[in-house]
């Protein structure tokens, strides 16, 4: 894939008509791009991001567990997810999307109607679900990662969701391919600040690649998908998103084994999945630990932050739900940052990804001309750049209007310190289940 130069660009920058920019070249952002890019209404479509060429994934759709779980006790969301699995189960490539199926495990008289009822409301939603009570059955699924003896004690069952799967980092790749193949560009670039000179005019100042160069780039229309730096353009309006910090570790390099669905014990917080030639663990397990100071903020690259010493404890008690043989493959971890690339030890990261007060991304107009699509799961994210490609190219959809009500990004309106606390409390219960 190439990396446009500065001088490749220069008709872009000085006419606005027909010009429109995304930053952050995410999963969201790239998705649209390969969208808005195969219209015939944008002359030029242009990917901005101030990561795009670095070695190690630093952006949340490349640190992110890619677990593409449909159903969430808020039906927008499932709304979301379905669409975007549908989508990816159009594409030619088997890469992009592995149906793999999601397994929930629960020990508890509490947990399992929690399962009851979460079956219940896939159902609704028609989605493929199951309540397995067999312990053979539910280890068979994922043997290599369930605590045999975890799942032995206080006569557990697991809800089984046939039709979810894994997202690979791979997809974002190629939906950046695809716009580019449709006369996208790609380039990296910090963008420091959004200015309007008028109604349908609006000038991003770019800071180019490591010299550090400062450009312009006219625009007819821009579109925010930076995620977790969204409120650094347009902190009076994208103050909702608030930066949390969450542990996820890999283990050594293994042998490959046959694939499992991703496995979650909604009980302790905690989830795993295969990688093909390593396994993953993470946990929500912990008090949340937000980011609120803008200066903090901006010393961090990508999603990747240093490692908080509590997230050991974390890990170390994520890893009980897991069979021994699994445990110890994560033991002497190393950060991410300090890794070696060749080195086929175990690691891990504090990623940092968004969360709103309400559980719900913002997708919608900013102001004439000004759009965004953030605070997004990789499981939604295709619903959400079809959505807001709608907006972009006018053809927004009628059927569409409670979504984009739901979704709003004004729906909050002034910050309030309360709104921003409410939004770091959703991080302990990502899944929506006390809504």
């Amino acid at each position: 894939m190439s990396n446009k130069k500065l001088e490749d660009l220069e008709d872009f920058f000085s006419d606005h008509n027909g010009r429109i920019p995304i930053i952050g070249t995410g999963i969201v952002g790239s998705s649209l791009a390969a969208i808005l890019s195969g219209s015939s209404k944008y002359v030029s479509v242009i990917l901005l991001d101030r990561n795009i060429s670095t070695e190690i994934p630093v952006g949340s759709s490349g640190l992110a567990p890619g677990f593409v779980g449909q159903l969430n006790e808020l039906p927008v969301l499932t709304e979301l997810a379905k669409r975007s699995v549908k989508h990816y189960l159009t594409l030619p490539d088997q890469r992009v999307f592995q149906q793999l199926g999601g397994l929930e495990i629960a020990f508890t008289s509490v947990g399992v109607k929690s399962l009851e009822k979460r079956l219940k409301l896939a159902q609704e939603a028609g989605l493929k679900a199951k309540i397995i009570n067999d312990v053979e059955a539910i280890v068979k699924l994922a043997p290599h990662l369930i605590n045999v003896q975890g799942v032995q004690t206080g006569n557990p069952k697991a809800l089984y969701f046939e039709e979810d799967g894994k997202d690979p980092v791979i997809r974002t790749h190629i939906e950046r391919e695809n716009a580019e193949k449709s006369g996208a560009h790609l380039m990296d670039g910090d963008v420091e600040e959004i200015e309007m000179l008028g109604e349908g005019h609006y000038i991003a100042h770019v800071r180019i690649g490591k010299r550090g160069e400062r450009t312009q780039i006219h625009a007819e229309k821009i579109v925010i998908c930076t995620g977790l730096w969204a409120r650094q353009l347009a902190a009076k309006e994208l103050w909702p998103i608030v930066q949390v910090k969450h542990p996820y570790s890999y283990s050594a390099v293994r042998a490959p084994k046959v694939p499992s669905p991703f496995v979650r014990w909604p009980e302790v917080h905690v989830y795993a999945r295969d990688h093909g030639d390593r396994d993953g663990v993470g946990s929500y397990e912990h008090t949340p630990i937000p980011i609120l100071d803008e200066d903090e903020l901006r010393g961090i690259n990508g999603s990747l932050d240093k490692w908080p010493v509590e997230f050991d404890k974390v890990l170390e008690d994520a890893g009980s739900v897991l069979t021994t043989d699994v445990r110890i493959t994560f033991e002497d971890s190393v950060n991410l940052q300090e890794k070696d690339p060749g080195s086929s030890g175990a690691y891990k990261f504090n990623g940092l990804f968004a969360v709103t007060p309400d559980g719900l991304p913002l997708v919608g107009t900013l102001g004439n001309g000004v759009y965004c699509a953030v605070g997004i799961w990789v499981t939604h994210a295709y619903g959400s750049a079809r959505l807001i490609a709608d907006v972009v190219l006018g053809e927004k959809k009628e059927e569409d209007e409670w979504i984009f009500k739901q979704l709003d990004p004004h729906r909050f309106g002034e910050r309030t310190e309360e709104l921003v606390q409410k939004a770091v409390g959703t991080y302990n219960d990502i899944y929506n289940r006390k809504q």
